[in-house]
């Protein structure tokens, strides 16, 4: 077919140019010629055989073309793969400083951590050097506190033997005074009544009199005789030393202990009540004589402390007064020490011929005993002594 057409355009292009002008063969043929100078070409070649030549020649120039489109081709695809390469190696150059960037704050974060922590061990060393001069600070007040308490163990067993020593011859003193003293006749006791309590005792008392309390502490008993007696003036005698059974109402009010009883009983001062401090004998002797109807007294209760406040309250106390005697008891089992009211009483009461009324119980035994003075006694002078007592 093709060999035909190319038979069709030599001839046309022959008849076009006539005899005197150039054919395609001609052309064709210098053109070989002068691409292959040093061959010869027989004139005698058949029109076929040059047919076939150009096809050859055709055929190897679609070859070098598909080559060239192939070859084309390929190096777009080569620069299609350059430009992903590219991309790719920009994407990895991405990663890449994100990941140097990472690894650079992690570095960092390190570096940080690595400091901190040996700040840290540096005030843990600070630490341990610390602890260690405070544990020879220690050591050092350990010694000399165990040094100090050792001189404090050694005063308190010497004071020990020293209170033992007092409280033998305290313990000799009252056996003595028993002794002496003996039991209270039978007749003060003839119309003695035993009560359960104290307190029953000042209910069965006459009302309305002239009272005096020596030793109120906090005045809970006070209260009881304002309330009970309802005497027509009351005093309160004590030396108010403010460190008795730890009072935590005081303590939050912000006053001694004194001016805390005093506010107490506000209402009471000073139409119907006289607080007074100080020493209960002493502050018995600046009152009046024959003053009292009624006085109870709960003071020191060492065996002179007794005898005095006995002293002084019967020159204050009316003939046919009441006294009603606190701790009546020889020994305090709570503070191991003997008491000095038992002998001191009973040698009133046998001295003076005065009435027991009434024998109160208390708790632990420390019981109240009450008395009806009887100052007609010829043992008692006209100071207010009883002259039996001796020191």
């Amino acid at each position: 077919m093709q060999q035909s057409n190319y038979k069709s355009r030599f001839s046309n292009e022959n008849k076009e140019r006539g005899s005197g002008g150039q054919s395609l063969y001609e052309r064709i043929r210098s053109v070989l010629h002068r691409l292959l100078p040093s061959s010869r070409f027989n004139v005698s070649w058949s029109y076929e055989h040059l047919t076939e030549q150009l096809q050859s020649l055709i055929g190897m120039v679609d070859n070098l073309v598909s080559i060239e489109v192939s070859q084309s081709r390929e190096i777009s695809e080569l620069r299609e793969r350059l430009s992903q390469t590219e991309a790719g190696l920009q994407k990895n150059s991405q990663q890449s400083r994100r990941q140097n960037e990472e690894l650079a704050s992690r570095l960092d974060g390190l570096n940080q951590a690595f400091l901190q922590q040996s700040q840290n061990i540096q005030h843990l060393c600070d630490t341990i050097n610390s602890t260690l001069n405070n544990a020879g600070t220690m050591h050092k007040a350990l010694n000399a506190d165990a040094e100090w308490r050792y001189v404090e163990l050694k005063r308190s067993l010497e004071q020990l033997i020293a209170d033992g020593e007092t409280q033998n011859r305290s313990r000799s003193l009252l056996l003595s005074k028993i002794a002496e003293v003996g039991q209270i006749p039978a007749e003060c006791f003839s119309n003695a009544i035993l009560l359960s309590d104290r307190r029953e005792a000042v209910r069965r008392l006459p009302k309305g009199g002239v009272a005096a309390e020596l030793g109120v502490a906090y005045g809970d008993f006070s209260e009881f005789i304002l309330t009970e007696m309802k005497p027509r003036h009351f005093y309160a005698i004590d030396i108010f030393p403010g460190d008795i059974w730890n009072r935590h109402d005081i303590e939050m009010s912000g006053l001694d202990h004194e001016h805390w009883y005093i506010d107490r009983f506000q209402q009471y001062i000073p139409d119907k009540m006289t607080v007074l401090k100080g020493l209960s004998w002493e502050m018995l002797e600046g009152l009046e004589d024959d003053l009292f109807d009624y006085i109870y007294i709960d003071t020191c209760h060492d065996y002179k402390s007794v005898k005095r406040d006995i002293e002084a309250a019967v020159r204050k106390l009316r003939n046919g007064g009441i006294l009603q005697f606190n701790d009546y008891t020889l020994y305090d089992p709570i503070e191991k020490t003997y008491y000095g009211t038992v002998p001191a009483v009973n040698r009133l009461i046998a001295s003076t011929g005065s009435q027991v009324l009434f024998y109160c119980l208390g708790v632990c035994g420390f019981d109240d005993i009450v008395i009806r003075l009887n100052k007609n006694s010829s043992s008692i002078s006209q100071a207010g002594d009883y002259t039996s007592i001796a020191p």
